[in-house]
């Protein structure tokens, strides 16, 4: 529902910085009790007020809703399926407003086509916007070597407070976890 109001030109930039959607989304998305605290929800409205930048932050989902049917829509996917496959560490809150839990890891024919390796963790306490709800816990993860083999993984020894990692997916060369 929310995606599709983006999609209206003009209306959500005003309700982003005069109305109340930018306060909306963020409780909405965002997991953590009492999250965003008024500093943070005051920083967010001052930078969604600096010119364009409120339309800046919506094009992008009306780019991926109108171009569906265009050329370039179908050059853009015709790009990502000749990607060449990376390591990948995805992250995502179990409170998240905007895609639930269920619904976060990639399936095993996208991590195949994306992936070398995938590791999908679940944080608890938090939703949508992790950096910001949990800058520490976020900052724990590092690129480091395995076996020669670039890997993203949690630094050993970190102690992870607050977002404690719920579930841990192995990395798998090439597919999604079991």
């Amino acid at each position: 529902r929310r995606v599709a109001q983006m999609v209206l030109p003009s209306v959500p930039e005003r309700s982003l910085t005069r109305g109340d959607l930018l306060a909306h989304l963020l409780v909405e998305w965002g997991g953590a009790p009492l999250w965003p605290p008024r500093e943070v929800l005051e920083t967010y409205r001052r930078a969604v007020r600096v010119p364009f930048a409120a339309h800046s932050q919506l094009e992008h989902v009306r780019w991926l809703v109108r171009s569906r049917p265009r050329p370039d829509g179908a050059r853009y996917r015709t790009a990502l399926e000749r990607a060449r496959p990376v390591p990948v560490l995805h992250l995502g809150g179990i409170r998240d407003g905007l895609r639930p839990a269920a619904h976060m890891p990639l399936t095993r024919d996208t991590a195949a086509r994306v992936a070398t390796t995938y590791q999908f963790e679940l944080l608890n306490g938090v939703g949508h916007f992790l950096p910001d709800e949990a800058p520490d816990e976020i900052g724990a993860f590092r690129l480091f070597e395995i076996d020669g083999d670039r890997t993203l993984a949690a630094v050993a020894g970190v102690e992870i407070s607050g977002a404690e990692i719920l579930a841990v997916a192995p990395l798998h060369e090439g597919r999604a976890p079991v």
